[in-house]
């Protein structure tokens, strides 16, 4: 139904179907011409998403030992291990980690041990780049369009609803099932940083 499918012309915000389509167009039909194109593109988002992947398992051991942080990983990266069985199948932009107000040039000051470098900063959040241009976007407490008119006490309660995602190394603390939910609401569900 969808031939001919052209991938290179999509429209902009179709790249992250694609992978999944490849798993789908794999097992209806195996013998398709496009599913070598899609599957590179599945393989592209894998290589990427396993870069970041590593990043953050390096970055997390240094905040909690250096910094005293216990970041909170939301956005795309936690989506997608939560809830994807496979690193290929979402494409994620940046790495997000939520830190405490009162330790934010600290957890600042040690990503740059993990190699990562301050690009640009607002009154909610530092994003950082590493050498390859990824990007790391740390909020200053939790992200805003999450907590609302609730403030720290919303932030607290956020906090103490988050669960330890033990099956991923560097055992990223993430935010409960339905507050992660409500945050990728708020903040939309992007394939490239904002």
């Amino acid at each position: 139904a969808l031939q001919p499918l052209d991938v290179t012309v999509l429209p902009t915000g179709s790249f992250g179907l694609l992978p999944p389509l490849y798993e789908r167009l794999r097992e209806v039909v195996p013998d398709d011409p496009q599913l070598p194109r899609l599957f590179g593109t599945y393989r592209s988002v894998w290589y990427r998403n396993q870069l970041l992947l590593e990043r953050l398992a390096v970055l997390l051991p240094l905040l909690r030992q250096r910094a005293a942080a216990k970041p909170l990983l939301v956005g795309g990266m936690s989506a997608l291990l939560r809830w994807y069985p496979r690193l290929g199948l979402r494409p994620v932009p940046l790495l997000e980690l939520s830190v405490e107000r009162d330790i934010v040039e600290k957890a600042v000051k040690v990503s740059t041990y993990a190699g990562w470098q301050p690009s640009s900063q607002t009154r909610s959040s530092t994003v950082l780049r590493d050498e390859s241009q990824r990007v790391l976007l740390i909020h200053h407490g939790v992200p805003p369009a999450l907590v609302g008119p609730l403030g720290d006490e919303g932030a607290a309660a956020l906090r103490d609803r988050a669960l330890e995602l033990d099956a991923v190394e560097g055992t990223p603390l993430v935010l409960d099932p339905a507050d992660e939910l409500l945050f990728i609401c708020a903040s939309g569900a992007r394939t490239v940083p904002v």
